[in-house]
């Protein structure tokens, strides 16, 4: 169960790191129709620097760091987990990059891709890639445990609200109630 909970926390942050740093949720912008070809090369262009080698070494580097620091899992395990899943991660990302490519698009204007890659394409913004990467593994950490508590209530509330006799999950839940 420990290696699933690291492998899925490793695959999440994944996403974080491809994800735009700097991106405004408050406001959202309608984009042109007729720049999509520009910001589609901006948006593989932008995917291309947010996937760097520099950017996908660090990755890999948390990834073996995490399994080395996972209690309860043999050395052996460990170097195989490390060997198997840092060239499968990669092929996650290359067909997941693939896959945001029309989002972004849709997501950022021209000038906004723009500044993005201009900034990941300076040393600060490489190095503030690279760090992120530290920083989302970290965050998957401390969240965990809270996100374990939270969800055991949550389900614990709904199944007395509502028949999880049936779900396995709503059931395990149901089970420590009592």
């Amino acid at each position: 169960m420990r290696i699933l909970m690291t492998a899925l926390g490793l695959a999440v942050l994944t996403t974080a790191a491809i994800a735009p740093l700097h991106a405004n949720a408050q406001s959202e912008t309608v984009v042109v129709a007729d720049d999509r070809d520009r910001r589609l090369a901006l948006a593989d262009e932008y995917l291309a620097i947010s996937m760097s080698p520099d950017v996908f070494n660090a990755m890999n580097d948390e990834i073996r760091r995490s399994f080395e620091e996972s209690e309860g899992i043999a050395a052996d395990e460990r170097a195989w987990l490390v060997a198997n899943f840092t060239p499968m991660m990669g092929d996650v990302l290359t067909k997941t990059l693939a896959d945001l490519r029309d989002p972004v698009a849709d997501l950022f204007t021209a000038e906004e891709l723009e500044a993005l890659i201009a900034f990941s394409s300076t040393p600060l913004g490489a190095s503030i890639s690279r760090k992120s990467i530290r920083f989302e593994t970290d965050l998957q950490t401390a969240i965990a445990p809270h996100m374990l508590t939270a969800m055991t209530s949550l389900m614990e509330k709904y199944c007395t609200r509502f028949d999880c006799g049936s779900d396995a999950a709503g059931a395990a839940a149901a089970k420590n109630r009592r």
